[in-house]
């Protein structure tokens, strides 16, 4: 597999909502954004909500 330069590549972890499940979306999309932070990626966490 090809190398990945990190530090050039933002991923955004869409999360949240408006249905029942909100509250389980936003929790396993921390824990998203805080696995790839910690393997040094950039993150943006877009809560689905909030962001209108």
């Amino acid at each position: 597999m090809n190398s990945v330069n990190k530090t050039n590549l933002t991923i955004a972890v869409i999360m949240g909502g408006v249905s029942a499940e909100r509250a389980v979306s936003l929790r396993s999309g921390d824990a998203v954004v805080k696995a790839l932070k910690q393997q040094n990626f950039n993150v943006t966490a877009i809560d689905e909500l909030n962001n209108y």
